[in-house]
């Protein structure tokens, strides 16, 4: 085997294993809706332990801004949602993310970081009320395999055929050809998610699965696959500007967790609009 095939078999071994090692993950928010709320609070806070790090924050805001997402996590699932309503959310959530913006651009004098880190405020404020709705779990896991299936196709996709590549100066090995296989394979997923929702093991809320036709089904994979991708690169543009190859190295394959989950960074807010909105 030459060293470009071997390099193709270390790449797709190295993304079996994260794959794996978050499959844990998956399981807790399958079973319990209490570890899914611990494991998101979590998350959220070592993205922004890892934003810190990426943009080289230091000094007290090292430490507050972890402690923020902590905050913006846990708010929404200690709170009964019933007691505050789409306003006083979206107050809270635009707050949070102006709050973040300022304090970093204080510090670093980037906007992009700035910009990057009130993006990961918004992300947390929107999947933490998603989470607070009964079953609100099983709507972030039908995103999550959306997520999934279009990383995946645009990896494979872009491997196979190649061709014109789609932001080389952000993330020379992505190409046009992988993030339309992506968006398609969103679009699928997306299709299947919907409809066979009421007859699958994923119980989705009312709100997550209303009377929509094909058209709007398709539309919303393709929001999706496209956002999903968008944030993939704007995560890429971040760790470029600093130059930062990972995040992290917490999950094999992926790097950290903010490599791994960074196609949430827009789609998690623009789902939490389609269903205080939708």
């Amino acid at each position: 085997m030459d060293g470009l095939g071997k390099k193709k078999l270390s790449g797709v071994g190295e993304r079996f294993l994260g794959v794996l090692v978050l499959l844990p993950v998956i399981l807790a928010f399958w079973v319990s809706a209490s570890l899914a709320a611990v494991l998101f609070v979590l998350l959220s806070v070592m993205l922004f332990r890892e934003f810190t790090k990426i943009c080289q924050i230091g000094g007290v805001l090292a430490w507050c801004l972890p402690l923020f997402g902590f905050g913006m996590s846990i708010g929404p699932l200690l709170i009964a949602r019933q007691s505050y309503g789409i306003s006083e959310q979206l107050v809270l959530a635009s707050v949070s993310a102006t709050v973040v913006f300022v304090l970093v651009l204080m510090q670093q004098r980037n906007r992009y970081a700035a910009l990057f880190g009130a993006i990961i405020a918004l992300c947390i404020s929107a999947g933490a009320n998603i989470l607070a709705v009964p079953d609100g779990r099983f709507v972030l896991l039908a995103l999550a395999i959306t997520i999934a299936s279009c990383d995946v196709a645009a990896y494979f996709t872009g491997r196979s055929i190649g061709g014109v590549r789609l932001a080389p100066k952000i993330s020379p090995n992505k190409t046009v050809s992988g993030a339309v296989g992506g968006v398609l394979a969103a679009m699928i997923t997306t299709l299947i998610i919907l409809v066979l929702g009421p007859f699958t093991y994923l119980p989705l809320p009312a709100f997550a699965v209303g009377e929509f036709s094909l058209f709007i089904l398709l539309f919303a994979g393709l929001c999706l696959g496209f956002l999903s991708q968008v944030g993939d690169l704007l995560e890429s543009l971040l760790k470029r500007r600093f130059g930062v190859k990972d995040s992290g190295q917490i999950i094999p394959g992926h790097g950290g967790v903010l490599d791994r989950f960074d196609g949430y960074l827009l789609t998690l807010p623009a789902l939490y609009l389609v269903t205080i909105f939708g």
